[in-house]
């Protein structure tokens, strides 16, 4: 039965994205809008989400570089368990 249950979570939580998806990209009638048009995402001007864009990008890489240099760095130190271990099995 557990399997069953599983399988009922998955298909719940995936056709809820992909609603939510639906829901997301439908376009929206005037009345909504309150008769305006949209000119972009959260009302940010152009300008402004341009110079944003560029400092969360700015921002992203280097906090990406420093994730990547901290795994790197367990990566060797897992490595080194593991070869500690395997050569202890093999003396026993």
């Amino acid at each position: 039965m557990m399997w069953r249950s599983k399988l009922l979570l998955a298909l719940i939580i995936y056709f809820a994205g992909f609603a939510t998806a639906v829901y997301y990209l439908a376009p929206a009638d005037a009345k909504a809008n309150g008769g305006g048009t949209r000119t972009g995402g959260f009302g940010f001007s152009s300008q402004a989400s341009e110079s944003g864009s560029a400092e969360f990008g700015k921002v992203a890489g280097a906090s990406m570089r420093k994730f990547v240099t901290f795994a790197e760095e367990k990566a060797v130190q897992l490595g080194e368990i593991i070869k500690k271990e395997l050569a202890e099995q093999k003396k026993k």
